[in-house]
């Protein structure tokens, strides 16, 4: 058995390295569509993901009940219950889809452009984000509802570390890396 890495390990190790990178404020460019958000000026695309879909977490009631006792015909067609009815509601909250649209960042923003919505804010407003393996979750200040991204691995990342380079499908982690390369390459 020659020492050596596997392919995949090689691969893994070499994502670490770019992430580090990409968080330092080397932000790679990433232009997967054509980009719809009108730029300020100073302002530059760093990364288009077209197939976005945004989610939100919404109160969903449901409610139970029924009639109970015994019922009279008074008239052909007109009944009288007697008795009681009872009802009870429960609320939960529950992850919707919200709308299906193109994700922008840039060096100074993120922007949604969806068919009914549309969210653009600063990233200095970002205050938390969890990633997840095709999606991010965005807490941002003066929102009380966190924001949820999905679809982002429809675009793929080359990465190139000393001569090898690797596509992978682009991630909560790397989008955050990403956001967080640009607010620290920004002050």
């Amino acid at each position: 058995m020659s020492g050596g890495v596997s392919d995949a390990r090689q691969r893994d190790l070499d994502l670490e390295d770019a992430l580090e990178e990409i968080q330092r404020g080397f932000v790679p460019e990433l232009q997967a569509d054509a980009n719809a958000v009108l730029l300020k000026r100073g302002e530059r695309a760093v990364a288009v993901i077209p197939g976005v879909t945004l989610k939100e977490p919404r109160s969903v009631r449901t409610t139970y009940g029924g009639g109970a006792g015994p019922s009279f015909r008074i008239a052909q067609g007109v009944h009288f219950r007697t008795g009681g009815f009872a009802a009870r509601s429960e609320s939960h909250e529950e992850i919707k889809v919200i709308d299906s649209g193109t994700l922008t960042l840039t060096n100074r923003r993120m922007v949604f452009t969806g068919g009914k919505r549309t969210i653009n804010f600063p990233l200095g407003k970002i205050v938390g984000m969890e990633p997840y393996r095709d999606g991010i979750a965005v807490n941002r200040d003066g929102k009380q509802r966190t924001e949820y991204y999905t679809g982002l691995d429809n675009v793929h990342l080359t990465i190139r570390v000393d001569d090898r380079s690797h596509v992978v499908p682009l991630s909560g982690m790397i989008l955050m890396c990403m956001v967080q390369g640009l607010i620290n390459s920004e002050e």
